[in-house]
């Protein structure tokens, strides 16, 4: 007999799930949108960290775009999503074994004109089997 296969947890798919539970209706995903944007999008992305077979440590980058209604850049939305994601990050425990973020900053994508984003970085740790 065969041992099971045991498939290694993606961060990404971690992240992604524990967001789109306090986002409903939001589009997040850890790629741009092509063509039109949605009014609010939140883009996960791993930028980095070390992963062995039992812990992933990644460094992963949380974007957060929102427009007006005019397509105009909503910061104070881009902000509200930025920090309901970190402190959601921060203490929903669906599979994040820890996570230390860093500061949230107004950094807007000089490519994207119609929307404000903010933005953090963090090290989220996963159990990769299990």
């Amino acid at each position: 007999m065969t041992a099971p296969l045991i498939v290694p947890k993606s961060v990404i798919t971690v992240g992604i799930g524990t967001l789109r539970t306090h986002f409903p209706g939001v589009v997040i995903r850890s790629r741009a949108p092509t063509g039109t944007w949605p009014k609010r999008f939140i883009r996960f992305s791993r930028i980095g960290g070390p992963k062995d077979y039992a812990i992933d440590r990644a460094f992963v980058l949380v974007e957060c775009f929102a427009s007006t209604e005019a397509g105009g850049r909503d910061s104070s939305q881009a902000e509200a999503d930025a920090l309901l994601a970190y402190t959601v990050l921060e203490s929903t425990p669906n599979g994040i074994q820890y996570f230390t973020g860093g500061p949230i900053a107004e950094l807007d994508d000089p490519d994207r004109e119609t929307h404000a984003r903010f933005q953090f970085t963090a090290t989220v740790g996963i159990l990769v089997a299990g």
